[in-house]
């Protein structure tokens, strides 16, 4: 049972728009799309800011509450849904919608965890880029949950999973800090368990140039290993707020300095994860 107080402070946080216990209103985000998974939560929390996030991973931390985020719920193995218990509450990134520091001639954006996969392509698509990763739920499935799936799509032979095109990731650890990973030639390690994602830095293609076959019939992959394309990976943009450290991923944690990858989250397997799908 979750302590009215708790529930009260978080209520104070977020308002009306971002707090209810109302079950009619919590009840459209405790299945999945399929109707094969089924859950119950004291609370449906949706934060409209990367600080409210914050804040409310900070409350859940001091008064003990399991958090279960959950970005678009097209999740297929119903990690984005809460248990049957009752005393979860499910952290809503839906309000996260921002995109900035759009970068056409370094092939980067930044863009919160809400923002659906759809918006993400046409980001690209505006400014004469091209954002590969595609799926049939794109207009709903959201970057913060494709990020946590590792989600592969229809172009995942040409240029890999979701994280081999994420160059930078802020995530909000279990106990409300905020966590950055950053990649610099190479992939992100797991994010499932650390915490909720809410700013992410992706790297977007040339579609002149970086296809997936080129008319001489290799692949873009081929061509940059051969020292004709520049690598996807490595344009990490100092606008993300962090730097490169030594090794292939550089992590670390706001305040204090310690490892984001040193840092646990969730409990018995349920508990805080990185912005389901």
């Amino acid at each position: 049972m979750i302590a009215q107080s708790a529930l009260e402070k978080l209520a104070q946080v977020l308002g009306p728009k971002g707090f209810t216990t109302d079950e009619s209103d919590i009840a459209p985000w405790t299945s999945d799309w399929r109707g094969l998974y089924h859950g119950k939560a004291a609370a449906l929390l949706s934060p409209a800011s990367p600080a409210h996030v914050q804040e409310v991973l900070r409350i859940a931390s001091a008064e003990g509450l399991r958090v279960v985020p959950q970005g678009g719920n097209t999740g297929l193995v119903g990690g984005q849904i809460p248990s049957m218990c009752g005393t979860e509450i499910l952290l809503s990134l839906t309000r996260l919608r921002a995109v900035r520091d759009v970068d056409p001639a370094g092939g980067t954006f930044i863009a919160e965890a809400g923002v659906t996969l759809a918006e993400a392509q046409a980001t690209a698509e505006k400014v004469g880029r091209f954002f590969p990763l595609s799926l049939a739920s794109q207009g709903s499935c959201m970057i913060g949950g494709v990020l946590s799936t590792n989600a592969g799509g229809t172009a995942v032979l040409a240029y890999g999973n979701a994280r081999q095109l994420c160059l930078g990731l802020e995530v909000v650890l279990a106990d409300g800090r905020v966590g950055i990973d950053v990649v610099a030639g190479g992939e992100l390690p797991s994010l499932g368990t650390r915490g909720a994602v809410q700013r992410v830095e992706l790297g977007v293609l040339a579609p002149d140039v970086d296809r997936a076959v080129r008319p001489d019939g290799r692949s873009a992959a081929d061509a940059s290993a051969g020292g004709e394309l520049p690598p996807l990976h490595g344009r990490l943009r100092p606008n993300a707020g962090t730097e490169a450290g030594a090794g292939p991923v550089a992590a670390e944690a706001r305040p204090g300095g310690k490892r984001l990858e040193a840092v646990g989250g969730g409990r018995g397997g349920r508990g805080l994860g990185a912005g389901r799908r």
